[in-house]
């Protein structure tokens, strides 16, 4: 078991979800970092590799994030709330 220490667990991971901030529209929304492979953003599992998921991965509570959607726009996230790891076995895997 590999137990984490105490800057990592308000730290955003995969399968943790997170309490996302959005001022520009003074709104809240959980999502969940998932792998590519995972990702469903109707069901607010975030792929890794996404603007969002790439902008917020490893960053902590407390957070103000720019989300890069391209060259030149963007927008900022507040990471409210980052909670423990949920299991993962249930999500359901892309068909390619």
């Amino acid at each position: 078991m590999i137990e984490e220490t105490a800057s990592e667990v308000n730290e955003v991971a995969l399968n943790k979800p997170v309490d996302l901030y959005f001022p520009e529209d003074d709104e809240v929304q959980q999502v969940r970092l998932v792998t590519s492979i995972r990702g469903n953003s109707l069901k607010n599992l975030i792929s890794i590799e996404s603007p969002i998921g790439k902008a917020i991965l490893h960053h902590k509570e407390g957070d103000c994030v720019r989300v890069q959607t391209n060259a030149s726009a963007g927008y900022d996230v507040v990471i409210q709330k980052v909670y423990p790891p949920v299991d993962d076995t249930e999500d359901t895997i892309k068909g390619f």
